[in-house]
């Protein structure tokens, strides 16, 4: 995948020489790029690391978390093209781009979510970024909502699709999903702590698991 490479791989070891390790970078192009589903977009690979470089942020942790979120069979080869565009909006917008990757994976660990689900919010994330709301929150507390309408048996789908719908139409979705969840734990204050077990045992406990590999 990389014979015809050589002049890229010398321009981003070029770019990470004297403040980075450039052969840690290589290390991680490889890594990512020859996981089956990311090794259609090498060259993407190339811009996205080169991205994060230009703003001051670790080229290997993108592509880091890029390879870790793809893993889930909950992304399909279809999604791709979605998710690569994620990182160049994020680099973009100058947020860390690894932290879009990192709040993926989060959600495809979710074992109630469907591949239709993660569609979805791939959606809700670049419109989040596109449209210039704080991402952090709106990942957040719709990360909070998911465990809530799963362990109260509601619809998870007609969520994602409400969200999505108030992002575009500019309707304070973050306000939303803040309110949302304040009348559920209103009249179900003990389920606060089962939520948040959840979300520890799902984002910082597998992240630490994670960093072992």
């Amino acid at each position: 995948m990389l014979k015809s490479k050589h002049e890229k791989i010398l321009k981003l070891t070029s770019a990470t020489e004297g403040r980075l390790y450039p052969g840690y970078v290589l290390e991680k192009l490889y890594y990512t790029g020859s996981y089956p589903k990311l090794t259609p977009y090498i060259d993407e690979l190339f811009n996205l690391a080169h991205g994060s470089i230009d703003l001051g942020y670790k080229p290997e942790s993108i592509l880091y978390w890029l390879r870790i979120c793809v893993d889930s069979e909950k992304v399909t080869k279809q999604e791709m093209p979605k998710i690569i565009k994620l990182g160049k909006i994020a680099q973009q917008k100058n947020l860390k781009p690894e932290f879009i990757y990192y709040e993926l994976w989060g959600f495809t660990n979710l074992s109630y979510l469907t591949e239709q689900h993660i569609s979805s919010i791939v959606q809700i994330m670049e419109h989040t970024m596109t449209t210039n709301l704080e991402a952090y929150d709106v990942f957040h507390w719709l990360r909070v909502n998911l465990e809530i309408h799963f362990y109260s048996n509601k619809e998870i789908t007609q969520l994602l699709t409400d969200l999505l719908n108030k992002i575009k139409g500019g309707k304070k979705p973050i306000d939303y999903l803040v309110e949302m969840q304040e009348k559920h734990f209103q009249k179900n204050p003990t389920d606060i702590q089962k939520i948040a077990s959840s979300i520890e045992s799902t984002h910082i406990v597998g992240r630490s698991y994670r960093s072992k590999l």
